[in-house]
């Protein structure tokens, strides 16, 4: 199976762009009138692409560590960008009205925050309410001191209702990510054998996906020969004959995340034992039930159950899309307030089975997109040695 392209093209329908950014801003303009907020404050890095296209720097901290553009919006649809690089957007951006460009304010401070209260008051967002998708402590202090006819609500809720489920151009954005992905995982695979270490298999996959244009990756690819208990992250291990390794892989695409897993036998001189085949389908099983479970008016919660007790860290999956995770997700915690399973939603699902008594376990995970007629796994990439019979 092979997905869109990378570059436009004049003898094919591909990802429409200008399409997809008006759908999304109608998708959010529509969120916030069906949950009666009257403005939005929005922080996030994802949020701030859904709503105007704008691509961020994906630093390892917090978005108010390096803010470096953020956007208030009301029911009129028309995203106010507050940005330190007025000029570049200016120069790429011209579905931004150059009017709806204002100087950013490092909101971390009170100052900061004082400067944006008074740019919220400007755009009549000082009454009624206002959703907020993430809070600094100084800016939280600071505006409902500042905006004392404000009520602050929960913003994010607002954009995930917008965002779980996906237009058509998104999901060709997921799976060109994917596609991005299959491309590294397999130059990973290309040097993985019996003495190379594990933060060289990484690299090479970090290359090939940053080769194809990927502009960041969902984590820093974990690649780990340490799969009991299972390490999430590479380490410089050298990685030996008979080992089996997990490889956690997401490259971004346009903003949308992969998030796939593969656990592969390193193997010159070996094949891997029939006790390790055997734990291997064991987990192939509980995989294949869960996606059988993830059909259009399903719960979170009956899809969690269906992994049984084969589950790491409580999650057995989440949604992808702007964010590597985001709603809904599917968690011990999500058992009792479960959301329903829609088309055009999209998943990553990841369950874990160890062999009792050993060092080895496996954590397989595909990517699903539920459809009318149920779930598609769009992650194709086959198993390998361990799925042999």
């Amino acid at each position: 199976m092979s997905y869109k392209g990378l570059i436009g093209v004049d003898w094919e329908d591909r990802v429409d762009f200008t399409r997809m950014r008006d759908e999304r801003l109608k998708k959010t303009i529509a969120s916030m009138k069906k949950n009666r907020v009257d403005g939005l404050l929005l922080f996030r890095w994802e949020n701030l692409r859904y709503t105007t296209g704008q691509r961020y720097v994906p630093v390892g901290n917090s978005p108010f560590e390096h803010c470096a553009s953020f956007v208030a919006l009301n029911q009129d649809g028309a995203p106010i960008v507050f940005s330190m690089d007025i000029d570049d957007t200016k120069s790429r951006a011209s579905w931004i009205p150059e009017k709806n460009l204002r100087p950013h304010h490092y909101v971390q401070t009170a100052s900061g925050a004082r400067g944006l209260a008074g740019q919220l008051k400007a755009l009549g967002l000082d009454r009624g309410k206002l959703g907020v998708d993430l809070w600094e402590p100084t800016c939280l202090e600071v505006l409902k001191k500042e905006l004392p006819g404000t009520t602050f609500v929960n913003g994010q809720k607002v954009m995930m209702d917008a965002r779980m489920v996906k237009t058509v151009d998104e999901l060709d954005c997921l799976k060109i990510a994917y596609s991005i992905g299959e491309s590294g995982l397999q130059a990973g695979l290309d040097i993985l054998k019996p003495g190379v270490r594990e933060c060289e298999v990484q690299a090479a996959i970090w290359k090939r996906a940053l080769d194809l244009g990927a502009e960041w990756f969902q984590s820093p690819v974990i690649v780990t020969s340490k799969t009991t208990p299972y390490r999430r992250f590479t380490s410089d291990n050298i990685i030996l004959e008979g080992d089996s390794v997990i490889i956690d892989s997401g490259p971004v695409f346009n903003g949308y995340f992969s998030d796939f897993v593969r656990t592969w036998y390193c193997g010159k001189y070996t094949r891997p034992s029939q006790k390790a085949r055997d734990a291997f389908r064991q987990a192939n099983d509980v995989l294949q039930k869960v996606i059988q479970s993830m059909r259009p008016g399903a719960t979170t919660g009956e899809v969690f159950a269906a992994a049984g007790k084969w589950v790491l860290g409580r999650m057995l999956g989440h949604g992808i899309g702007l964010a590597g995770q985001e709603a809904p997700f599917i968690t011990e915690d999500e058992v009792g307030e479960s959301v329903v399973l829609e088309p055009g939603m999209a998943f990553s699902v990841e369950p874990y089975v160890q062999i009792p008594g050993s060092d080895v376990g496996f954590r397989l995970e595909e990517e699903i997109i539920i459809t009318k007629d149920g779930p598609i796994v769009y992650s194709t990439f086959p198993h390998g040695p361990l799925s042999e019979m």
